[in-house]
């Protein structure tokens, strides 16, 4: 059934703050996930005043985070869209996605595959990377599948359950796209694939996978595990912060996560190799130098790579209330630009 949760829109152009009345209120919603509530909070201060408070306050704590974590999280549906769980069957298992569409009907719409990170839902990644908005303005159908265990096959055992019991998330995903071209009618030379940290790896594999079935990549805190193989130019954006503890902005590969694998620097040189993107860099400095995208050509408009750096940024993807920094509109400005080289051309 569509979710009845629904917020003013979230779009923006990019890097202008968003005319939504909700903005704050929304804000707070997001800082707030695992946190006490307010009347909570009144108690533990209460209890920390008192002998043997400071014991009695952190057991509070502890289960206000607990009882957040249990509750289910809900999508943060834009007005104009609707969001409702399906079903998709490969081989012999059932597996799950959200979607989000617009109201108005789905068909010849670009469609946006978003792969969440290790240890998150769909739903969580639809409220964290905040392109939802995309649904309420007309303008795409977006699908977050449900990973195995939380987590993806992202090569060389990585990560959590999906890595160890070696899911076939490949397939899953190529059903993923199938499912929605058949079903929703979206045009299937326009279908974009977004990843955050494991769901990120995960996308970066699809291009070794299946490189024809889209039309654009974006990840944020991701890094190639297995070779991106030599198939079609597909246009990657890759963003990171240049302070993630957890994937090294630059420097030689080292192990993450238990597997072998380059800094985002070095990712963005085999992928620009990958797409003979060998053209000048072309650099552009945003929010007062805070953010750098540097945009690598080569001779067909297939053949391009963009690197987003976020100066001292860590492995937290930004997020709506980090605007003028928020990644979701720089990556829908990266892939309407593609817009005049669909996949498979």
């Amino acid at each position: 059934m569509p979710s009845r949760t629904e917020l003013r829109p979230a779009g923006v152009p990019p890097l202008a703050d968003p005319p939504d009345l909700d903005r704050g209120r929304r804000d707070r919603e997001r800082r707030s996930w695992g946190r006490p509530d307010p009347s909570l909070r009144r108690v533990l201060r209460r209890l920390a005043r008192r002998r043997w408070g400071w014991p009695l306050a952190a057991m509070a704590a502890g289960v206000g985070v607990l009882v957040a974590s249990l509750l289910p999280v809900r999508p943060l549906v834009p007005r104009g869209a609707r969001a409702w769980t399906r079903t998709v069957v490969v081989g012999d298992r059932r597996r799950s996605e959200l979607v989000v569409a617009p109201r108005q009907g789905t068909r010849g719409l670009p469609l946006y595959v978003v792969l969440h990170g290790s240890d998150a839902t769909p739903t969580f990644e639809e409220r964290r990377t905040g392109l939802a908005y995309l649904a309420g303005q007309d303008r795409a159908v977006l699908v977050y599948p449900a990973g195995f265990g939380e987590s993806w096959n992202a090569g060389q055992g990585c990560c959590g359950p999906a890595g160890a019991t070696h899911s076939h998330d490949a397939a899953f995903i190529e059903a993923v796209v199938a499912d929605a071209i058949t079903h929703l009618g979206v045009d299937p030379r326009q279908v974009f694939l977004v990843g955050y940290s494991n769901g990120g790896k995960m996308a970066l594999r699809m291009l070794a996978a299946d490189p024809g079935a889209f039309a654009g990549v974006a990840v944020y805190g991701a890094t190639a595990l297995v070779p991106v193989g030599s198939g079609p130019a597909v246009p990657v954006l890759v963003a990171g912060g240049t302070a993630d503890p957890r994937t090294p902005w630059s420097g030689p590969p080292r192990v993450q996560n238990g597997a072998l694998a380059p800094s985002v620097v070095g990712t963005v040189g085999i992928l620009r190799r990958r797409d003979r993107a060998n053209g000048p860099g072309e650099t552009e400095t945003l929010a007062g130098g805070r953010v750098t995208v540097t945009t690598w050509r080569g001779r067909s408009p297939r053949q391009v790579v963009a690197l987003v750096g976020y100066r001292g940024r860590g492995h937290d993807w930004p997020q709506a209330h980090d605007s003028p920094l928020e990644l979701a509109p720089l990556i829908v400005r990266f892939f309407d630009a593609l817009r005049g080289s669909p996949a498979g051309s």
